[in-house]
């Protein structure tokens, strides 16, 4: 090897390695086609089909056309994450986040998938946005497209949060909720994160009937857990309270409703203190 083509390696020029770059343009990450049958696909062609599931987003929660200038906007066509400052790509990843947690109750819808295949094109978010992304479809573990979309991201780095997803990942095979609520009782610090999924979710101002997925899913996994723990812990009602005094406190009845059913199931589960049943039912008589 000459001192020029070692250089040229050490810098990871394209074109220093022919092989590895044709192999990489010869595939597409894509939810919809296969990886070779999406490096035909045009960048033009992708964005379409965005738009497309855009406008048939807004027709079912019209709060979807906020980001029609921001992600599906025709300036996006030409925007190339690389090439952006940190302030520019941090803003994009604030826009993408709050989309992403707009889509979440629509998820197995058509056009959901569609959209998906625009943001996974021009914005690489299964690179850039996979805490986004994976607590957008967590709700829906057991289904075959979580999985889908799971394939498409890289999680093999042992530091990625979600690296535990690996095996299901490499099966090709839905996560069971026997496997997810395990995983919640063990990592206190998913199972917090799946609480404030429902926090974060109640900010964003869409209808109660559109975040009703996401109560649902809050609900089964809090109770589902209460269920499998050997006993209440100390450290667990301090993670938990705060949540649930929230979601009695929050107006919404849905999230209300939520809250009752998972505090029925704490008192069936442990014996709680004079202070405690104090407080909760001081919060609950002030909600009725």
């Amino acid at each position: 090897m000459t001192s020029l083509a070692k250089q040229l390696q050490q810098l990871q020029i394209p074109g220093s390695l022919p092989s590895t770059a044709t192999a990489k343009a010869s595939k597409k990450s894509s939810l919809l086609f296969d990886s070779k049958e999406a490096a035909d696909i045009d960048n033009e062609t992708v964005f379409s089909i965005g738009l497309n599931g855009l406008e048939e987003l807004k027709v079912i929660e019209p709060a979807f056309k906020m980001f029609e200038k921001s992600l599906f906007g025709d300036n996006s066509m030409s925007l190339e994450r690389s090439l952006q400052t940190k302030d520019v790509n941090e803003k994009l990843d604030k826009h993408i986040s709050k989309f992403l947690q707009y889509l979440s109750p629509y998820f197995l819808l058509k056009p959901a998938h569609k959209v998906l295949e625009w943001l996974i094109r021009r914005f690489q978010i299964h690179v850039h946005n996979v805490d986004s992304l994976v607590t957008c479809i967590l709700p829906y573990h057991e289904t075959n497209l979580f999985t889908r979309v799971l394939q498409l991201l890289s999680i093999k780095d042992p530091s990625s949060k979600w690296n535990w997803l690996s095996p299901i990942k490499k099966a090709g095979v839905p996560l069971s909720k026997t496997s997810f609520l395990q995983h919640c009782i063990t990592d206190t610090a998913f199972f917090s994160l799946i609480c404030d999924m429902v926090m974060e979710g109640i900010k964003l101002e869409i209808p109660p009937s559109s975040s009703r997925v996401l109560f649902t899913f809050y609900t089964s996994t809090v109770v589902g857990v209460l269920d499998m723990i050997p006993s209440v812990t100390e450290k667990f009602m301090t993670l938990l309270l705060p949540h649930l005094l929230a979601g009695i406190k929050s107006g919404l009845s849905e999230l209300i409703a939520s809250s009752y059913i998972i505090t029925a199931q704490l008192c069936f589960r442990c014996s709680m203190e004079k202070e405690l049943v104090k407080s909760l039912s001081d919060s609950i008589c002030k909600v009725l």
